[in-house]
């Protein structure tokens, strides 16, 4: 990424906002850069930094009923997105063509359920001069939760929405689930949850990578890999 992606405040420009959405070609004409048909998340240290089957007990609620991004476990545990994630799923929101999903191997479906329904995040449609809170579970289109390879969630994606693998990106905090690149699928390892950067470059290296297997007449995947933090370590309890 160039510096010419982060603003003056040091802040990455969207991939999908309306200004950086367009390209000038040779004709003069804008045109509105390529999207993936399917935009896939893991959830545990991809959207949120924890496991949700170790890190909390359901039930897993508000305390009150306009907060935002934030809920608490049985024992008052708080659980939050990473910074970045609401801004991602509500711009991802403006995408109707887009089909958003998640892949989770988590072995607490439930609670991972629960989380979702519960945390709220701003929306921008405006009422009484505030912005309306909606369900994170509201941004996600197909939501794959359950134990095992990711191969079967990405089947089950593809079986669901009959898009091919070549038009699919995933997040994933592991390194072992780039396994779905056998199918397709361009895989983008998550260092330290999903953040704009990481986020941008993922679906820029996608475009470059269909770009090239369109050209070469080619539609093998492509794995792209941010390298972990040697500082970061995952919590345990």
């Amino acid at each position: 990424m160039s510096d010419s992606d982060y603003d003056m405040n040091g802040n990455t420009a969207s991939s999908f906002s309306n200004e950086e959405n367009t390209a000038t070609g040779s004709s003069g004409t804008a045109n509105t850069l390529r999207m993936p048909k399917v935009i896939v998340f893991d959830l545990d240290y991809t959207l949120w930094p924890l496991w949700v089957d170790t890190h909390v007990s359901p039930p897993i609620k508000r305390k009150k009923a306009e907060d935002t991004n934030l809920v608490y476990d049985r024992y008052g545990e708080s659980m939050s997105f990473y910074r970045d994630v609401p801004s991602i799923l509500l711009e991802l929101k403006d995408h109707p063509d887009v089909h958003v999903a998640i892949a989770s191997r988590t072995s607490a479906p439930d609670a991972a359920a629960q989380a979702l329904d519960q945390l709220l995040i701003p929306s921008e449609k405006k009422g009484k001069g505030k912005a309306t809170l909606m369900r994170a579970m509201e941004c996600f289109n197909t939501k794959e939760i359950y134990p095992g390879s990711k191969l079967r969630h990405f089947k089950e994606i593809q079986r669901k929405t009959k898009i091919a693998y070549e038009e699919m990106v995933f997040f994933d905090d592991e390194s072992r689930n780039r396994e779905v690149s056998s199918l397709g699928v361009t895989f983008v390892l998550v260092p330290q949850g999903v953040d704009r950067r990481i986020f941008d470059k993922g679906i820029s290296d996608w475009r470059v990578a269909r770009e090239r297997a369109e050209r070469d007449g080619s539609d093998s995947g492509e794995v792209f890999i941010e390298r972990r933090s040697k500082n970061h370590t995952k919590k345990k309890l």
